[in-house]
């Protein structure tokens, strides 16, 4: 049998904001019944040695588990490994702690200038915390990925979300297109045409040399090939290479 790819853990529920979209449905705090860190450490050796490439610890906020650093050094040392965190509890020094562990990379959601982020993230300030995670991530040396989700509330508004992202300067963005899974509704998607304006406007800035790409959308690779365009899907760039 061959191994995924990539494998995503959902490490906890527990999250500071409250994203319409959720797919973990996260609460405030932590629920009794998850994985310990023991059985985390015995999922971890099994993914190595079944030839996962890459273990993303996600959440809810991993970050609001105790024992999450322990959780990513001994990841590190045994397979590349990213962390997906709300931002919400990342500052200079736990930037630098989770530079410590080994991470490869850290992804940071950035859905719009501050007004459309905080409302899609349900917090006043979230994109306050999500610019000084991103700031305090690469001042301490990490990649950063900005992973972006396009709904209804931010779709109208994709030209300011381009510079947005780029004044941070990330090594990746990452545009998703919602879908209705968790808290997020169908209420809340783009329509058909709207979609296929967001991937063709994501086709061209590729073409223009904006290192993105898209996931949950397969069918930009249609619009692609639909306008020509053949460049191939950019990799993620990391400190241990590319993956």
């Amino acid at each position: 049998m061959v191994a995924p790819y990539v494998v995503v853990l959902e490490s906890t529920k527990a999250c500071d904001l409250a994203c319409r979209h959720c797919r973990a449905k996260a609460i405030p705090n932590r629920l009794p019944g998850e994985l310990t860190i023991e059985e985390i450490k015995r999922l971890v050796d099994d993914l190595s040695s079944s030839g996962v490439k890459l273990f993303v610890i996600s959440g809810g906020d991993a970050l609001k588990r105790d024992d999450i650093f322990e959780i990513l050094e001994y990841s590190s040392r045994r397979i590349t490994t990213a962390l997906s965190p709300s931002g919400s509890r990342i500052n200079p020094e736990v930037a630098k702690k989770i530079r410590d562990t080994g991470v490869n990379m850290v992804s940071i959601s950035i859905d719009g200038p501050e007004e459309i982020h905080d409302q899609f993230r349900g917090v006043q300030g979230a994109f306050k915390m999500a610019i000084e995670a991103v700031k305090s991530l690469q001042s301490a040396g990490l990649p950063v990925q900005i992973n972006s989700t396009i709904s209804k509330y931010n779709v109208d508004r994709l030209q300011e979300l381009r510079e947005t992202i780029e004044k941070l300067r990330p090594v990746f963005w990452d545009v998703f297109m919602l879908i209705p899974t968790g808290r997020a509704t169908r209420d809340m998607m783009v329509s058909p045409a709207e979609a296929e304006q967001v991937m063709r406007t994501i086709a061209k800035w590729r073409v223009e040399g904006l290192n993105v790409r898209m996931t949950c959308a397969p069918y930009l690779v249609r619009v692609m090939n639909e306008m020509g365009i053949t460049r191939p899907l950019p990799l993620i760039k990391t400190t241990g290479g590319e993956v």
